[in-house]
Order: structure tokens, then C-alpha cells, then sequence
């Protein structure tokens, strides 16, 4: 229908005059009513004054409450940008990385400001898209916020309010790695915010002050976001590769070793077949922490903390390792157990079809590694512990977080309605509480399928057995009935896996009655393969029983016969309805063999071109001289002997690394030596023991000319090294390192006696997270440190530490040492104490250094450090004490030459001897220690009990006796 021009004239003017009238009605009308009108806009506007000013008016009312108060200074025209930015991308729903702009700010809490960085945080909209967003906040590295380079500040219902700080708090408690987190108010540009969930951005700051080696963090660069905005691109695939991720710790060389393991890790996900990652993959993940942290995920339901995107990888240079980093955890519903059986929210049956390990998608480093059998029976180990824990109740945590920051829910500028915060709260709490019901139900489902085949050749019995549950089955046994002309005498039994690898199995007992033969043997861990994606599939077993009746005219039959099962994880014995078999088959076809693989340690002795004999578990060197000009890793289950004798001279950059105890028992007349095939050469490598199983001891044997290596992903920064492998050193000369340490030992036990360092390029004993003992024993002479501890318990008894080029000793990191009857002089400093160590020095002597005690806190991340000194002898040195502000240095009955300049020094029945003696040393073994005559008498009240530190016991220092030919003075 088409109107004419006149009718739409006509039209318009009518619209035009209806709309004038209106307009003049409304006027009349507010004339009219003008005091109405004026109270109803008087409410309005108090309401939008309230709501703005709402934050307010809760701020008195939250002033007693706990929680700190982060204030950002943001400039107007840089969150006009943000907020456009985040705006264009709304429609999207992603933020992309251009967009994610940097902007200047200033951070201030409890009266103190900090130059800042913000930007907003998220790919997704929920954390941008309203007045209220996430943020990251990046510090200067001069002026580190608490120690931390960058936080999060994170819109709380995006991490479910207590439910991410629960689940880091449990992590803690299993040894994981977390991120430091909690709650505070926000403030932008004096606007209340409200509620915030902070965390520390994972770096180097973090494992720093978490006492974890400075490695690499990989997290995926979220290339998905880029692949969803553009929708073009391979959708997945590319998570395998290393150039999908990216680190933030490490530069240059470093980083490109560190990426390297990580491309080794990404290959063996990518392409090996599952029985050689099941091999290889203990040393690239430490499985220890993969498991109870996939465990951790699973309580709460949380797939989503097990994705690509969400998962960040720590990887540890002293043990070549990746672990992941718990993030992201939320609650989610596995489904709902109604007492009887698995249903879903409607209460409709939910059938088996998909288990929990499913719901994690595409992670193929996860999901091939929660292939490998032993991983997934650890994990599930794991997480019955958790479902089953005592102490730790996660409904009780949950409901005391929430309670902690309930009062905080309706403050600041998008105030949360708290009856409605409560029942998502108490929906939480259902899912966590439907989520352990279920998944006890899941590990405690077994079921078994077997059959029976009898070979009427050979008189073999040959039983396969498929599993089905997530928990895997024990089987402790077979139960023959009515089985005629049984031998108990030489029967072999092998089980052979579903990937065809076949072993021997141990006979424990054997009972017969009147009506059946029980047949148990070591218990055998029975597991079901899982697929790509995890899903149980159907997996067979075959255990092979020989020599079952005496000969061949005996009668060969078995009526019945009954595994002896029992779930892997709740030690329960398979229900008889569930423990299904088949009648008994016969056979007359024999079986051919099947070989198993074993360890090429025969090809490794060749390989090597050194006379190894093999003794058990222990490769042995016997005297002689040997050249080894390639680098050598052991057999993961050898460890190496070398007998009194040998001498082997290694070629540039050759090193041994070994798995398990090295052991190198030299005597007297005939040391030990490792040293460099050609001195005018370049140094050889390292000699390195990493996570064995046993002490090692190294006795009579020299060690010099080495340098450092990286070896498998492991840096190994000193000649001799023992990470995580407990050593004993006695009688040992280490010397001429060019390496960073002449030894260097993390995370171990290890005891030194009788031995010395010398000449080392640097520090001579280099000691991170130890417990140590070290007596009789001189460091001289060399470039760096004589002892440099990190977080470490240290006792050093009758040593002298003379002429380093730095510190004679030095303790960080919240180290604790003890210093007993020992000479430090010559060096620069003789004992330093920093970043909130402690050291006790008993009767010793500082002498001749250009500072004898120096304190000192060097690092943000730790506090300051404290000395104590008692009835020692401080002379001669350029300086005899630096403190710095807030350390402690205490001095008890102790010896100077100089009155103390310094007032802050604490100290109490000093002695003075005059400035013209000299000190001169004079022990036939060149180790001077206090004579108690030059100190006077110890002051009664300042006598010392018996003290014990890592086993060695520190006496009374009233018992204590001079030794002979020590110091004089003249």
C-alpha cells in the first residue's frame, strides 16, 4: 500500500501537534503539582547520592574489621582510555592483548606510596565490562610493594569469594606452590570499590621468598583469545609447541636452556608412545606435587583450574622439573549422588559415561601424564586422602572464609545484596559437599571381567583379568575350585600387562581345604589404560600359572576358580556380583613367549669406554687412570664406586651425572682423583648426584679443575654437586673450580670433616636449604666466599676460613649458624649475617679482615639480620663491625681491641687488650683458636648450656679448654 504525498504532510503535521501538547500538559501539570514534583526529585536524587555515596557511609561501620585498604591515584584521562578501550571490546566479550594497556599510578597503603603500573586485568568481560574491574598492579623493582612485583587485584565473585583463598591455603598445607592471596578494600581516586581479591603475580620475587630456586614460569599466552576474536586460525594443536606459551622470569641464554626442557617436555607429550613417557616423564614433572595438586582441583570440581589457559608450570633448574601452579579454582558440579545412585539436577540417572578426568578437554600435557598407570593411581591415592582428611574439613574452611568477609560484601560502588551472596554461598558449599560424595563413590566402584583358559600341552593355566573403576584393583591371589592334581611344588606364576610387558610374580603361600586352593602371591597392582581424552577403557591382564599338576598323566581340570580382588584405594574386596568370570576354557595351542624390557646398563658400560663392573645396583671402577672426554649419565638406578686408586682425568666439558650415591672411598696412601686431562685446556664439567636414594661418601679424594654444566635441564653450578642427595666429605681437597662453587649442595644433609678448600675461581662451598656440619676443615685463599648459606641450619666447629675475596662466611635467607672454636682472618669480610639470619659465634677469633662482622639486609622480600657473639676475640681488623639499621649485633664476654664506636651494638663484660699486640698463629696444624687467657674469665651469668644443633652438641663454654700452641701475644 502506498501513501500519497498530501496524506504523509498531513500525517506529520498531526504527529507534530500531538507532541506539542504533550509537552504543554506536562508543563500545566508540574506548575500544579510544583511541591510534589520537588519532594519526588528530592528522593531521586538522595537515592543516586546514597548509591555513589554508599561506600561511605559503610566505611565507619568496616573501620574494626581486618582487612587492608589499597588505595590507587589513577589519572582521568587515562581511565577515560581504559574505559573506552573495554568498551569497543564488550561487544566482543575478550580483551586483547594490544588492549591491555599500561597506565602510570601511584599505589598507596598504610601511609606509604608507590610508583605503580596498572592495567586492566582478564580476557574476559566479567572482570571489565562495569564500573567496578580487575586489575594488575606493577611495582617498581627498586621499591617492591611488600616484597611483591606485581599483584592482582581480582573482582571476588569472579574467584567465588572464599573459594580460590581456600583452596591456596589447603595447597600450602600439601606442599604446593601458591601464589601469596588474600582480601582487601580498593580505593580509585578516593572511590570505594569494595571487596577485592589479591594475589601476587607468580615471578621471581615469589619463589624467592617461597625458598624455590630461581627457574621459569610457562603459562599459555592465551592465544585462544586471539583465535576466538578473529575466528581464523587452527583451533587447537598448537598447545604442544613451545612458541604457545611464554616465560617471565629468565633472558637470554638461561631462558634458551630452560625452553629447551621445556620443548623436550612438549615432544615427549606430543609424540611418544605411552610406555616410553611413562618412563621419561618422572624426571620432567615432579609427579609428587602433580598429584596433589590434580587432586586438590578435583574436590572442588574444577576442570577449569586443570585447562590449557589456566595452568602455569614452575620449573625448578636444580632438579630439572616442572610443576604446576594451583589458579583459577572456582566450584563446580560434578553431578549430584542421591544415596543410591549418580543423577543430575533434574535427578534423572546420569549414566558412567563420563568420568571426572574427562571434563579437563584438550590439556595434553595433563592428560597424557594422567595416563601414565602410576601417576593416576598416586593422584587418586591423593585425593581419598583429601575426600577422608581429619584436618582438613574444605566445608568448614569455606564457610569460616565467607564469614570473614561477609561484613565487606556491601560496601563500595557496586555493593552486593548479602542474603543473595549467602545463598550462592550455601549453593557453593552443596556442590563441594555433592562433589565428595560422588567422587568417593567413584574411586570406590571396582568391578572385574575374567576368564580362564587351560593348555592341555603344557598344563599351564592362563587367566586374563580386565579391571574396570578409576581406582584399579590389588590382586593378592587366585581361588581354584574343584582343580585335580594341583602341585604346589615348583609352580612359576608371571602376569604380563595390557602393553605387553611380562614379569615374575612371588609365591606367598599356598592353602588347600576339602573344597578349593588358595594361591597368593606379592600383591599386584592391576590398573585400567585410559584413553587420550581419559576414559577407562577395557584392559587386559594375563596371569600365567606353569607347572600345575605333577606330570602329564595327572588329570587336568578346574571346575571354578575366583580372583582374590580388592579396589586399589579403599582396600575393599570386590563385591562377588561384580567379580564376574567365565567358565573355564580349554586349549591346546602353546604359547609363545613374551620378552620384557629391561635397562641397557651393559650398553651404557660400553658406550662410556670404561671398565665398569657391575655389583648389583653399583657400578665399580677399580684402581687405575682413566680419560673420559664425553659426559656421562648413569642408569637411573646405578650408582657409581670408585676404589682407592683410581685417577680419572677428564677432558674439556665432560661431566658425570649420577642418579643414585656416588661413592669414592680413597685411603690415605692412595686418594681419589678427579682432575683435568689437560690443565692448559678448558675445564671439564661437573661432577653431579641428583635426587639419589642414599647417603653418598666421598673420603681421601682430591677434586679440581671443574667448572659448571647444564645437563638435562639442570643447572649444576659447581665442580662437585649434590641436589637433594645427603653426602658425607671427609679427608677431601677441593680446589681450582672455575665454576661459581668448588661444591655446591641444595636442599640435602651434609657433613664435612678434615678437608680442605683452596684456590676455588669463587665461592668454595656454596650451601642452599642444607643442614650441615663442618669441622676441622680449612677454606683458604679462595676468589669468592669460603661458605655461603641460603635458608640453611649450619654448625662450624675447629676450621679456619682465611683470605677470601669476599666473605669468610656468609649466611642469608634465614639461615641459622653456629660458629664453635673457628679463625677467620685475611678476608673482606669475616662473617656476614643477612636478610633475617642468625649466627651464634662461640670462642673464635676475627682477625686481620677489612671487616670482621658485618650485618646487613639485602634483599625486600626478608627482614634484618642478628649476631651474637660470646667469649671471642675481635682484633686487627680494618673495621671490626658494620650494622645496619634494625640488625642486631650482640656482644657477651667478649675481647676487642677497639672501644665500640657504634651504640646501637648491644653488649655486655667486654674486655680491652692493647692496640701494639699482635696476633700470631702457631698451631702445628695452621688452625687457631681462642685462648681463654687473653678473654679472662667468662662472666658466670653469661655461661651457656650444652646446646645440640644437627647432632653436634655445643658445650658449656665453662668446660671449655684451650688448645695447645694457639695464640700468643707480644
Amino acid at each position: 500500500m502506498q501513501i500519497s504525498h498530501t496524506t504523509l504532510k498531513r500525517l506529520v503535521l498531526l504527529n507534530t501537534a500531538l507532541v506539542i501538547l504533550g509537552i504543554v500538559t506536562l508543563v500545566a501539570l508540574a506548575i500544579m503539582f510544583r511541591p510534589q514534583v520537588k519532594e519526588v526529585l528530592r528522593d531521586v536524587k538522595n537515592d543516586v547520592v546514597q548509591n555513589l555515596k554508599k561506600s561511605t557511609l559503610y566505611t565507619e561501620r568496616a573501620q574494626t574489621a581486618d582487612l587492608p585498604v589499597y588505595q590507587l591515584s589513577i589519572k582521568s584521562d587515562d581511565l577515560r582510555r581504559i574505559e573506552v578501550i573495554t568498551r569497543n571490546a564488550a561487544s566482543e566479550g575478550v580483551l586483547l592483548k594490544p588492549n591491555k594497556i599500561w597506565v602510570p599510578a601511584q599505589f598507596v597503603y598504610d601511609n606509604k606510596r608507590y610508583k605503580a603500573k596498572v592495567r586492566v586485568r582478564g580476557d574476559l568481560a566479567n572482570h571489565w565490562n562495569s564500573s567496578v574491574k580487575s586489575w594488575r598492579v606493577k611495582f617498581n623493582r627498586d621499591n617492591l610493594f611488600q616484597g611483591k612485583r606485581e599483584i592482582n587485584l581480582i573482582i571476588p565473585a569472579d574467584k567465588a569469594y572464599e573459594t580460590e583463598a581456600v583452596a591456596y591455603k589447603i595447597a600450602r598445607k600439601l606442599g604446593l606452590l601458591v601464589p601469596d592471596a588474600g582480601f582487601a578494600r580498593l580505593k580509585i581516586n578516593n572511590i570505594d570499590m569494595g571487596l577485592y581479591f589479591w594475589s601476587e603475580q607468580p615471578g621471581k620475587e615469589m619463589l624467592e621468598k617461597l625458598q624455590y630456586p630461581n627457574g621459569e614460569i610457562f603459562n599459555a599466552d592465551n592465544v585462544w583469545v586471539d583465535t576466538r576474536y578473529n575466528a581464523f586460525g587452527i583451533e587447537s594443536g598448537f598447545d604442544s609447541y613451545p612458541a604457545y606459551y611464554s616465560g617471565n622470569i629468565q633472558e637470554g641464554p638461561i631462558q634458551g636452556r630452560i625452553v629447551k626442557r621445556w620443548q623436550e617436555l612438549l615432544e615427549l607429550v606430543r609424540d611418544a608412545d605411552p610406555l616410553i613417557y611413562a618412563q621419561k616423564i618422572p624426571l620432567y614433572i615432579n609427579i609428587d606435587k602433580f598429584v596433589k595438586w590434580s587432586a586438590l582441583s578435583w574436590v572442588f570440581g574444577s576442570a577449569h583450574a586443570q585447562q590449557i589457559d589456566n595452568v602455569r608450570w614452575y620449573y625448578d633448574t636444580t632438579t630439572g622439573r616442572f610443576e604446576p601452579i594451583l589458579y583459577d579454582v572456582n566450584v563446580y558440579s560434578l553431578g549430584q549422588w542421591d544415596g543410591s545412585k549418580r543423577v543430575d539436577q533434574s535427578h534423572q540417572i546420569v549414566g558412567p559415561k563420563t568420568t571426572f578426568d574427562t571434563l579437563i578437554g584438550g590439556h595434553k600435557i595433563i592428560n597424557k601424564t594422567l595416563q601414565v598407570p602410576d601417576v593416576q593411581f598416586r593422584r587418586n591415592q591423593e585425593l581419598w586422602k583429601l575426600l577422608n582428611s581429619e584436618d582438613l574439613d574444605f566445608v568448614k574452611m569455606m564457610r569460616n572464609e565467607y564469614q570473614s568477609i561477609r561484613s565487606f560484601l556491601d560496601i563500595g560502588l557496586e555493593a552486593k545484596n548479602k542474603p543473595s551472596e549467602d545463598y550462592y554461598q550455601s549453593l557453593r558449599i552443596q556442590k563441594i559437599v555433592n562433589n565428595q560424595k560422588l567422587l568417593k563413590k567413584w574411586l570406590g566402584f571396582s568391578r572385574s571381567f575374567s576368564d580362564i583358559k587351560m593348555n592341555e600341552n603344557d598344563h599351564s593355566l592362563s587367566m586374563s583379568i580386565s579391571p574396570d573403576g578409576l581406582a584399579g584393583l590389588y590382586l593378592d591371589g587366585v581361588e581354584f575350585f574343584g582343580i585335580k592334581g594341583f602341585n604346589e611344588k615348583g609352580l612359576e606364576i608371571t602376569l604380563q600387562n595390557p602393553y605387553g610387558e611380562t614379569k615374575e610374580v612371588n609365591i606367598d603361600y599356598v592353602k588347600k581345604n576339602n573344597t578349593s586352593v588358595v594361591l597368593a602371591f606379592d600383591t599386584q597392582f592391576l590398573y585400567t589404560v585410559r584413553s587420550e581424552n581419559l576414559m577407562p577403557i577395557p584392559s587386559d591382564w594375563r596371569l600365567t600359572i606353569r607347572g600345575v599338576v605333577y606330570n602329564e598323566k595327572d588329570a587336568f581340570q578346574v571346575d571354578d576358580f575366583l580372583p582374590l580382588l580388592r579396589n586399589a584405594i579403599t582396600k575393599h574386596a570386590v563385591e562377588g556380583y561384580r567379580n564376574r568370570r567365565t567358565a573355564s576354557l580349554y586349549e591346546n595351542k602353546k604359547e609363545a613367549p613374551v620378552t620384557t624390557p629391561f635397562m641397557p646398563v651393559d650398553q651404557f658400560i660400553a658406550r662410556s669406554g670404561l671398565p665398569f663392573k657391575k655389583v648389583g645396583q653399583t657400578l665399580k671402577l677399580e684402581k687405575g687412570e682413566y680419560e673420559l672426554h664425553e659426559s656421562l649419565n648413569f642408569p637411573k638406578d646405578y650408582g657409581l664406586s670408585l676404589l682407592p686408586g683410581v685417577k680419572i682425568k677428564m677432558g674439556v666439558g665432560a661431566n658425570i651425572l649420577l642418579h643414585q650415591p656416588l661413592i669414592a672411598l680413597g685411603t690415605a696412601e692412595e686418594n681419589v682423583i678427579i682432575e683435568p686431562a689437560d690443565a692448559s685446556q678448558p675445564p671439564w664439567g661437573t661432577v653431579s648426584v641428583i635426587a639419589a636414594n642414599g647417603v653418598s661418601q666421598i673420603k681421601h679424594t682430591q677434586i679440581s679443575g671443574g667448572s659448571e654444566a647444564w645437563l638435562n635441564g639442570k643447572y649444576l653450578s659447581g665442580q662437585l654437586n649434590f641436589y637433594h642427595s645427603d653426602v658425607t666429605l671427609s679427608d677431601v681437597r677441593i680446589s681450582h673450580a672455575h665454576a661459581d662453587d668448588g661444591l655446591n649442595v641444595k636442599r640435602a644433609k651434609v657433613r664435612i670433616e678434615n678437608s680442605y678448600f683452596s684456590e676455588n675461581a669463587s665461592d668454595a662451598f656454596d650451601g642452599d636449604w642444607v643442614e650441615a656440619i663442618i669441622e676441622n676443615t680449612i677454606f683458604l685463599n679462595n676468589k669468592g666466599d669460603g661458605v655461603d648459606f641460603s635458608g640453611s641450619n649450619v654448625v662450624i666447629k675447629d676450621s679456619w676460613l682465611s683470605h677470601m675475596g669476599d666473605k669468610g662466611i656468609s649466611a642469608g635467607e634465614k639461615s641459622e649458624i653456629w660458629v664453635y672454636h673457628t679463625t677467620l682472618d685475611g678476608s673482606s669480610i669475616g662473617v656476614a649475617s643477612k636478610d633475617q639470619s642468625h649466627v651464634s659465634i662461640y670462642a673464635s677469633l676475627l682477625t686481620q679482615n677489612k671487616t670482621g662482622i658485618s650485618l646487613y639486609q639485602k634483599k625486600d622480600i626478608f627482614g634484618p639480620a642478628d649476631v651474637t657473639v660470646y667469649g671471642s676475640l675481635i682484633a686487627m681488623n680494618n673495621k671490626d663491625f658494620t650494622v645496619q639499621d634494625a640488625s642486631v649485633l650482640e656482644l657477651k664476654g667478649t675481647t676487642l681491641v677497639n672501644q665500640l664506636e657504634n651504640q646501637k651494638i648491644k653488649s655486655e663484660e667486654l674486655h680491652f687488650i692493647s692496640p701494639e699486640n699482635q696476633i700470631s698463629v702457631r698451631n702445628k696444624r695452621g688452625l687457631p683458636v681462642v685462648k681463654p687467657a687473653v678473654l679472662g674469665e667468662i662472666p658466670t651469668e653469661l655461661k651457656t648450656k650444652p646446646v645440640s644443633v644437627n647432632g653436634l652438641v655445643i658445650p658449656d663454654l665453662s668446660t671449655v679448654a684451650p688448645l695447645p700452641e694457639h695464640v700468643s701475644l707480644r
